[in-house]
């Protein structure tokens, strides 16, 4: 519901309740103050630095690196829209530097003589592919809308790499997530397409190797589980904590689409046993949530794998939950549960932000 009224509040700002921001900014569970860094990160661009106001500490000192990520990035753009090169705080610089490097790669991408040379009298799909560079930063208004129709263009250019490069590393993971389904369709092409998601599980820039991720996790029909495969063993420790979560989010669907005894099978393995007990172990939400759900689905299909994976070390979060019943306990019940292990340990600690 945070999700859709964040959408609904992008297409039309005007009907933004500030109230009900800081209703989301004060959430007992992460996802709604995810779904307003979105909307805020994303008004942030479409009005160049610009943002609704927004005061509850729990949105601006974060418990989870998951939702830093959404503060950082605010602090990035507006620095960027003021022209300001840098910020004290590490993790806000870090996301400056790589929206000023994608920056560069956008203008130089717009300078290129095949690119800059089109207009809108002619084709009209290849004017709509030339807005994705010129009107970036406002993508995230309608990516859908943006990128229809413009498959045959982006195929076509001798600039796929950089064109790729450049979509994936947008702010909003919107915008990266339509290039995402265009490059897995444009994977079935051949290998060297291929050849540029596997160059992407590398990139210095975490938004990079997170759409790489969703591509190979989208190419999972044409390609067997191959790609995928390939960027989950690469990419399931990854330090930032969003690439991690997305790794576990889509492999974890991929198991759960399996029947119990084939799930079984690939659990026992020792690359799946690996890559399992170390999200068992992680410190953020969204790794752990996925966690939670391959586990209350597995126990009610008949399943038992969590008691493959918990006896070899979990997370404290962990501690105090159900775990004989995992079927019946509720989503909420374990996000608002983390949530407070993560508060507690935090104030104990005399942390106030999430590192």
């Amino acid at each position: 519901a945070a999700y859709v009224l964040c959408n609904l509040y992008c297409r039309d700002p005007e009907q933004i309740d500030g109230r009900i921001l800081e209703w989301l900014a004060a959430s007992a569970d992460y996802g709604s103050r995810s779904a307003l860094g979105g909307l805020l990160l994303n008004i942030c661009h479409a009005e160049e630095g610009v943002t609704p106001r927004v005061e509850h500490p729990m949105f601006w000192q974060p418990l989870w690196a998951h939702n830093r990520l959404d503060v950082c990035d605010l602090q990035a753009a507006r620095a960027f829209y003021s022209g300001q090169t840098t910020l004290e705080d590490p993790g806000a610089m870090a996301a400056l530097n790589d929206l000023l490097a994608s920056e560069a790669l956008r203008s130089s991408l717009a300078e290129r003589d095949d690119i800059r040379s089109i207009d809108d009298i002619g084709d009209a799909e290849k004017f709509k592919f030339k807005m994705l560079i010129t009107g970036f930063y406002q993508l995230g208004q309608d990516p859908e809308g943006a990128f229809t129709g413009v498959d045959d263009v982006l195929l076509a250019s001798p600039h796929l790499r950089d064109l790729m490069r450049l979509i994936f590393s947008h702010p909003l993971w919107s915008v990266a997530e339509m290039g995402a389904s265009i490059l897995a369709e444009l994977g079935k092409e051949g290998p060297e397409k291929k050849a540029i998601v596997r160059e992407f599980f590398s990139d210095g820039n975490w938004r990079v190797r997170f759409g790489a991720v969703e591509t190979a996790y989208l190419s999972v029909g044409a390609d067997g589980i191959g790609l995928f495969d390939e960027a989950v063993s690469k990419l399931f420790d990854d330090p930032n904590a969003r690439v991690r979560a997305l790794c576990a989010e889509n492999l974890i669907a991929y198991l759960l689409e399996r029947p119990v005894q084939r799930r079984a099978r690939l659990l026992e393995a020792p690359e799946y046993g690996q890559i399992m007990a170390c999200w068992v172990a992680d410190g953020d939400c969204w790794v752990l949530e996925h966690i939670f759900r391959l586990f209350k689905w597995d126990d009610r299909e008949g399943g038992d794998c969590s008691a493959m994976f918990l006896g070899k070390g979990r997370s404290n979060l962990l501690e105090g939950l159900p775990i004989n019943n995992w079927r019946n306990l509720g989503r909420e019940t374990f996000l608002r549960h983390i949530e407070q292990r993560k508060r507690d340990q935090m104030a104990a600690a005399g942390v106030t932000r999430a590192s």
